[in-house]
């Protein structure tokens, strides 16, 4: 039986997805609660309540926090970073990011190990011993860059990675494990959040599939699975071993020093790791590059 979240944290997870998917663009809470059918004053109340935290702040750190992870990974323009985490000019761009983290965008992009003092990479600790795994796998050349085709992600909320531990999300995990016996596919894991800028608490995580046929994505979206759209591009792929909670501190660590050594810039925060549910300490990394 999968796992049905109740209809509170479902309409999150619905705001929170909605929020997701559209940050390249200008919207307002009003349009999310009319693309919803809810009342702007219920939804902005339910948020707070359920998250602790104001929708209007949340569509602003996701923005800032993906324009920083762009401008340390990417060759994005300012001005085009601006676009495409929803800013109307360079100029507003400019002042909220320099406001939120008081780094001007030119700053960041100069410093390349700079990161936010409460991202989980910091929390963490520096990922030294996966990037100096990684070196050596790029300079033995064991991993391919390929194109793929789009891809439609079918996905549900776990949790954030605060809580990766915790009763609830692992129940909402083995639901997922259990469904792949029909979807016969790989389980793939993502999250929106940027490791050099997102704090565990607030990096969400999320499980699901990547879905071919008309079949699969009916009986997945009546289950009340989300869905996000990958365009065709380039991709990084690697396998790698390890427990699944360090998949998240290990494609930051594969994006770091491939950024630093020049093998690629990267292309969107669409970042995906495969696990096949036989052995879950086996899993492939895929990283969108350009």
């Amino acid at each position: 039986m999968l796992f049905q979240p109740s209809a509170h944290l479902n309409l999150t997870h619905q705001v929170i997805h909605y929020v997701e998917a559209h940050l390249d663009q200008p919207f307002t809470i009003r349009t999310i609660s009319e693309e919803l059918g809810v009342s702007y004053f219920y939804l902005h109340h339910l948020f707070g309540e359920t998250t602790g935290q104001p929708l209007g702040e949340l569509i602003k750190r996701l923005r800032l926090e993906q324009a920083f992870g762009y401008l340390k990974h990417s060759a994005y323009s300012v001005g085009d970073i601006g676009e495409l985490t929803g800013f109307g000019s360079k100029h507003s761009f400019s002042r909220a990011f320099s406001q939120h983290f008081n780094h001007t965008p030119s700053a960041i992009r100069m410093q390349s190990n700079l990161v936010v003092p409460d991202s989980f990479v910091h929390q963490a600790g520096t990922p030294a011993t996966y990037r100096g795994h990684w070196k050596q796998r790029m300079l033995t050349g064991q991993y391919a860059i390929r194109p793929l085709p789009p891809m439609v992600y079918f996905f549900q909320y776990l949790g954030t990675m605060a809580t990766d531990r915790s009763t609830s999300f692992s129940q909402r995990l083995q639901r997922v494990f259990e469904l792949q016996a029909i979807v016969q596919q790989p389980i793939v894991l993502s999250t929106s959040a940027i490791g050099c800028a997102t704090h565990s608490r607030n990096a969400l995580i999320r499980a699901g599939f990547l879905v071919r046929d008309d079949r699969t994505a009916t009986y997945l979206a009546q289950s009340g699975f989300f869905q996000r759209r990958f365009e065709a591009g380039n991709y990084l792929t690697a396998r790698f071993s390890g427990e699944l909670p360090t998949g998240s501190l290990l494609t930051y660590a594969l994006i770091q020093e491939s950024v630093q050594q020049g093998l690629f810039r990267l292309r969107d925060h669409n970042s995906l790791i495969l696990v096949e549910p036989a052995n879950v300490e086996q899993f492939e990394v895929w990283i969108p590059v350009n």
